[in-house]
């Protein structure tokens, strides 16, 4: 189900540089999407869905932690911008966010006496 579901989404992996004294735009998917960034230098780098992330590190964006994972759930057309004082290494990853999956196999959890108890307080039969 899940093959069907993510047909032609695939997982991306790449570094991306930072433009010095700047804000730029990192991504904007169409698809649901799960992005894991890793500041692989010094920093600071900002990262938010502001298009105003400067100056950095002013609270207007999330802070990027020097080699740790930053995991973060992207939903269709939402963009996400990245701002530095300097240049900087980012290590992005973009895969398929199941979200439709995980409610069908949750609602699929659900016990046939709980579905039919709701069904009966809903008027349905």
């Amino acid at each position: 189900m899940a093959d069907a579901l993510y047909t032609g989404i695939k997982t991306d992996v790449y570094t991306y540089f930072t433009v010095p004294g700047g804000t730029s735009l990192l991504l904007s998917l169409p698809h649901w999407s799960l992005v894991t960034l890793r500041l692989e230098s010094a920093g600071p780098v900002t990262v938010g869905t502001r298009e105003d992330l400067r100056p950095v590190g002013s609270g207007k964006g999330r802070l990027l932690p020097s080699n740790e994972d930053v995991k973060i759930v992207m939903v269709p057309l939402t963009r996400l911008y990245i701002s530095a004082d300097s240049l900087q290494r980012v290590s992005v990853q973009v895969e398929p966010y199941p979200w439709l999956f995980e409610i069908l196999t949750a609602i699929r959890s659900v016990p046939p006496a709980l579905t039919s108890m709701l069904a009966r307080l809903l008027g349905r039969k």
